[in-house]
């Protein structure tokens, strides 16, 4: 008779509402415990974190910024699409790369600014990660 061994993987599937403008999803990870909490961690990128962005905004601003002073941006992805044209960069901070600047001065009408990866940091060194967001740039 032989020994057979099976092995069962199980996989968990969350849903969550869509986050509001004041209040988006996180999640929190601390040593082995995975926590999901809410948080007040709308970031807003010159001052806007959905729907249009004239080009000449995008081009001034030069962070992601949070309004919830306990925590601060320490990491993000920007995916800028136009024109057919993909490019995405990670940064360490909350301030736009000198490449991440030059590559918004060059888009087109009707491209899109990504935010993704957000990871914030509260007073206490934990971090959490915030809900990204896209703009639409328009002339």
């Amino acid at each position: 008779m032989k020994n057979v061994l099976i092995l069962i993987n199980i996989s968990i599937l969350f849903i969550f509402p869509n986050p509001t403008i004041s209040q988006a999803n996180t999640i929190t990870i601390r040593k082995k415990n995975l926590q999901f909490s809410s948080l007040d961690t709308s970031i807003y990128f010159a001052g806007k974190n959905k729907g249009t962005i004239k080009l000449t905004h995008a081009n001034r601003a030069n962070f992601l910024a949070c309004p919830n002073k306990n925590f601060k941006v320490v990491r993000f992805n920007l995916t800028l699409s136009t024109n057919g044209k993909i490019a995405s960069i990670s940064t360490i901070g909350n301030r736009l790369s000198t490449s991440m600047k030059k590559i918004i001065a060059n888009m087109g009408n009707g491209g899109y600014i990504t935010f993704g990866g957000i990871i914030l940091e509260n007073k206490n060194g934990e971090k959490h990660m915030a809900s990204g967001f896209s703009l639409k740039v328009v002339q």
